[in-house]
Protein backbone atom coordinates (compact mmCIF):
# COMPACT_ATOMS: atom_id res chain seq x y z
CA UNK A 1 0.00 0.00 0.00
CA UNK A 2 1.79 3.09 -0.88
CA UNK A 3 1.85 6.46 0.87
CA UNK A 4 0.78 4.02 4.09
CA UNK A 5 3.11 3.76 6.18
CA UNK A 6 3.21 0.57 5.99
CA UNK A 7 6.05 -1.71 3.87
CA UNK A 8 5.29 -4.49 1.33
CA UNK A 9 5.75 -6.99 4.30
CA UNK A 10 3.29 -5.72 6.88
CA UNK A 11 6.40 -3.76 8.92
CA UNK A 12 5.17 0.07 9.90
CA UNK A 13 8.00 2.80 8.56
CA UNK A 14 8.30 4.01 12.09
CA UNK A 15 9.47 0.39 13.43
CA UNK A 16 11.94 0.33 10.91
CA UNK A 17 13.04 4.13 11.44
CA UNK A 18 12.28 4.77 14.80
CA UNK A 19 15.45 4.74 15.64
CA UNK A 20 16.49 7.82 14.00
CA UNK A 21 17.21 10.95 15.31
CA UNK A 22 14.75 13.54 15.20
CA UNK A 23 17.27 16.24 14.74
CA UNK A 24 19.34 13.87 12.33
CA UNK A 25 20.47 16.29 9.20
CA UNK A 26 21.85 14.36 6.67
CA UNK A 27 25.48 15.62 6.30
CA UNK A 28 26.82 14.98 2.35
CA UNK A 29 30.53 13.16 2.53
CA UNK A 30 33.13 15.06 3.30
CA UNK A 31 37.00 15.12 2.27
CA UNK A 32 39.43 15.55 5.34
CA UNK A 33 43.02 14.94 6.88
CA UNK A 34 44.17 12.34 9.33
CA UNK A 35 44.89 14.44 12.88
CA UNK A 36 45.43 11.72 14.82
CA UNK A 37 46.12 8.06 13.30
CA UNK A 38 45.86 5.01 15.28
CA UNK A 39 49.01 2.99 16.41
CA UNK A 40 47.30 -0.10 16.18
CA UNK A 41 43.73 -1.42 14.77
CA UNK A 42 41.29 -0.81 17.58
CA UNK A 43 43.06 2.80 18.16
CA UNK A 44 40.85 5.74 17.86
CA UNK A 45 41.63 8.12 15.42
CA UNK A 46 41.14 11.45 14.50
CA UNK A 47 40.13 13.72 11.20
CA UNK A 48 40.01 17.40 10.42
CA UNK A 49 37.47 18.87 7.95
CA UNK A 50 38.74 22.29 6.69
CA UNK A 51 35.94 24.44 5.33
CA UNK A 52 37.09 27.67 4.91
CA UNK A 53 39.18 29.26 7.59
CA UNK A 54 37.25 26.82 9.72
CA UNK A 55 38.95 23.81 11.23
CA UNK A 56 36.90 21.48 12.45
CA UNK A 57 38.22 18.05 14.75
CA UNK A 58 36.02 14.93 14.40
CA UNK A 59 36.64 12.06 16.00
CA UNK A 60 36.74 8.69 17.65
CA UNK A 61 35.59 8.02 14.23
CA UNK A 62 35.79 4.70 13.43
CA UNK A 63 37.44 3.21 9.92
CA UNK A 64 37.82 -0.18 8.30
CA UNK A 65 41.49 -0.81 7.71
CA UNK A 66 42.96 -1.13 4.11
CA UNK A 67 44.43 -4.62 4.04
CA UNK A 68 46.78 -4.40 6.65
CA UNK A 69 46.94 -0.40 6.61
CA UNK A 70 46.13 1.74 8.93
CA UNK A 71 45.40 5.59 8.53
CA UNK A 72 48.59 7.86 8.98
CA UNK A 73 48.66 11.32 10.16
CA UNK A 74 48.07 13.61 6.89
CA UNK A 75 46.54 11.62 5.08
CA UNK A 76 43.32 12.47 3.29
CA UNK A 77 39.81 10.61 3.54
CA UNK A 78 36.80 10.57 2.97
CA UNK A 79 33.74 10.64 6.02
CA UNK A 80 30.41 9.90 6.26
CA UNK A 81 28.32 10.20 9.07
CA UNK A 82 25.58 8.12 10.10
CA UNK A 83 22.13 8.69 10.98
CA UNK A 84 23.13 8.73 14.79
CA UNK A 85 25.68 11.45 14.05
CA UNK A 86 28.90 9.39 13.92
CA UNK A 87 31.56 10.21 11.95
CA UNK A 88 33.06 7.28 10.22
CA UNK A 89 36.29 7.04 7.66
CA UNK A 90 35.02 5.45 4.61
CA UNK A 91 38.54 5.53 2.96
CA UNK A 92 41.79 7.11 3.16
CA UNK A 93 44.72 7.20 1.29
CA UNK A 94 48.00 9.12 1.14
CA UNK A 95 48.92 12.64 -0.40
CA UNK A 96 50.34 12.21 -3.96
Amino acid sequence: MTGSGITPNGARLDQIFGGLRQDFVRTPPQEGEISKAPAKDGDPCFVQIHVGDTVDELGPCPYMLRGTALPKKGERCLLLTSNFGQPWIAAFWPYA
